[in-house]
């Protein structure tokens, strides 16, 4: 059993699996394996990381299922005592793994680690450093965590204790991933660059649409997170459920009303409206107004159901329904994929 395996899901990234694993090979920590998920790309992906099999690096490919669910399987197929992270396409330096096991030996009540880290645009080639502020914060934290999650690495023991990656997160998972982790502990930090990430024009920091999801999802983890703070935390074993662990995408039912989940959910839907998915945009100002009455959230309550666009299209015959994949709300589904043959081809370099 390996101490470390770095665990790296890619979906459409051939032209980056170069950049990315031979940055792993190039670790100075030797106790490593390394897992390499293809999440179903279309491209020849799957063919660039077969390149890097070996005794220490595995390949495992299966039909797309989604980042969350990919990674959340992934570490299901280690056993190391840290679990590590790495972004499709970014870079570790050479020193990563070996200064955040060091972190995780000095400080034996973090739960994880992170590092600094330099942000690269890929499409202006601008780059910026963010380094954490401090060495060490202890938990509980509810937001601004200090890690952008590629450059992660966790505590195995905390990981299974806390429940894991949560299926229901597309975006936003490792927020609410490491909200319920620091209930039993801290980060720690290397305050060095060791890790470059790579901000490609298609990431969720790119989309409105995603990023307003995003805070939504992080609206409903903070709530339920202290409601959960506020029952005792068990010495050992796992973490009691929550209500998103009991009811899933229909939490927001669940919960009691709150502000922030009320905000959230009328951006939400306002980025519908921009979008003129106008079904989807009354359910997320419904759930505003349940949460609480605000103008932010009357307000895209009438425009979803009273706008001159809405009113035409209801004279309109109605398209039969689509099926949700078990999503009541909405809250899983975005804008369609492309197909594979909408999806540039690209080879390995």
């Amino acid at each position: 059993m390996t101490r470390v395996c770095v665990v790296s899901v890619f979906h459409n990234r051939a032209a980056s699996v170069a950049r990315s694993v031979e940055s792993l090979l190039a670790q100075d920590y030797e106790d490593l394996g390394i897992l390499l998920v293809d999440d179903g790309s279309s491209d020849d992906t799957l063919a660039c990381l077969r390149r890097y099999e070996s005794a220490r690096v595995r390949v495992r490919s299966h039909p797309n299922k989604g980042f969350t669910a990919a990674l959340k399987d992934a570490i299901v197929d280690t056993d190391s005592e840290f679990i590590a992270i790495h972004g499709s396409g970014d870079e570790s330096l050479p020193q990563r793994i070996s200064r955040q096991v060091e972190l995780l030996r000095i400080w034996p009540e973090a739960v994880a680690a992170g590092c600094g880290i330099v942000n690269v645009d890929e499409m202006t080639g601008a780059e910026w450093q963010v380094r954490p502020p401090e060495a060490y914060r202890p938990g509980p934290i509810e937001t601004a965590f200090g890690v952008s999650h590629g450059e992660l690495i966790m505590r195995r023991s905390a990981y299974e204790r806390a429940g894991g990656y949560r299926t229901l997160f597309r975006v936003g998972q490792v927020s609410d991933l490491l909200r319920r982790m620091t209930l039993l502990g801290g980060i720690a930090y290397a305050r060095e660059i060791l890790y470059r990430r790579y901000l490609t024009p298609n990431g969720v920091s790119s989309n409105p649409e995603q990023i307003a999801m995003r805070n939504l999802y992080a609206a409903l983890s903070i709530q339920a997170l202290r409601r959960r703070a506020r029952s005792s935390i068990p010495a050992r074993g796992a973490l009691p459920p929550d209500e998103i662990d009991r009811y899933g995408a229909l939490a927001p039912y669940f919960l009691p009303p709150d502000s922030g989940v009320a905000r959230a959910s009328a951006a939400v839907a306002a980025q519908l409206l921009a979008l003129d998915r106008r079904a989807e945009a009354k359910r997320f100002a419904a759930m505003s107004l349940r949460h609480k009455l605000s103008l932010r959230g009357l307000a895209a309550w009438w425009l979803a159901w009273f706008s001159p666009r809405a009113a035409f299209l209801s004279f309109q015959r109605r398209r039969p329904a689509q099926p949700n994949d078990g999503d009541p709300l909405g809250i899983l589904r975005g804008a369609a994929s492309p197909t594979g043959a909408q999806r540039e081809r690209v080879d390995c370099p």
